[in-house]
């Protein structure tokens, strides 16, 4: 049970440890600038409020609204959304802080002046927070892309075992998972091995191996090797088959972790 729930949490946390990394920072940041406006003192929990009013408002459109209609190609209506979801967030901190305003920062002003300073404020204040959804829309297309992109990865290695990757000119084109014999990491590309030459894809060796599934075995943090290709298995290496390799390269080393973690690399 006690294991299961730290395997959930590590996978919970690797998910979306981008976006707990960036609402404790938000918080934290938020009191001490909030942005555009003048701070209100007088109470200590009114500015973190506001500062979940301003993050409920950006999650709900990364969450949902931006998948929801942006991500489905509904422009018009997500534009009216932005609008509307934006104005309400803006009045609504506005509203929340109108008599600390009134009270502590415009006191001296009359109330006609208090009523466009106020007003000024919702103006600032919608300013930042459309630059703030701006790069959340931003983030969430980009995620949704390369989302669609690795479901046409998906789907072509599942319905036809081929994967798209770049040659050393750079040029795009379909490599079958059967000539391919090692994959390795470096840096955002996995780099693609076989025994006539090197290809490259954006994309992470993770996804690869999920995309394989069973006809590769990880053998460290940034190789894999196909089953195919594997001739035996020593106590720390693998030894390939005889013409997998160019180079003369017929051995490779096994970390320890790995072999522990991974039972399916093939024994002699």
């Amino acid at each position: 049970m006690t294991k299961n729930f730290k395997k959930s949490l590590c996978l919970f946390c690797r998910k979306w440890w981008r976006v707990l990394l960036f609402t404790a920072f938000f918080l934290w940041l938020f009191p001490r600038s909030s942005g555009l406006r003048p701070i209100v003192y007088s109470s200590p929990l009114k500015e973190p409020t506001v500062g979940l009013w301003v993050l409920l408002f950006l999650y709900l459109h990364y969450l949902f609204l931006i998948p929801c209609y942006l991500g489905k190609k509904r422009y018009t209506l997500y534009t009216v959304i932005f609008i509307v979801t934006l104005l309400l967030c803006g009045a609504g901190e506005i509203l929340f802080l109108c008599d600390d305003l009134r009270e502590f920062i415009y006191y001296g002003y009359s109330l006609e002046e208090q009523h466009y300073f106020l007003f000024q404020d919702f103006l600032f204040v919608t300013m930042r927070d459309a630059g703030l959804l701006a790069v959340f829309v931003l983030l969430k297309q980009l995620e949704i892309v390369n989302d669609e992109y690795t479901d046409l990865q998906n789907e072509g290695i599942r319905r036809f075992r081929v994967v798209k990757v770049r040659d050393k000119d750079n040029k795009p084109l379909l490599l079958s998972m059967d000539d391919i014999l090692y994959c390795e990491q470096k840096k955002n590309y996995t780099h693609f091995h076989t025994a006539t030459g090197e290809y490259t894809a954006l994309t992470s060796l993770k996804t690869i191996s999920l995309q394989f599934g069973k006809e590769c075995v990880q053998i460290s943090r940034n190789t894999l090797v196909m089953q195919h290709a594997i001739e035996q298995e020593g106590d720390t290496f693998l030894i390939l088959k005889e013409s997998a390799y160019p180079d003369n390269l017929k051995e490779l080393m096994v970390n320890e972790r790995y072999r522990k973690e991974n039972r399916r690399i093939p024994r002699s």
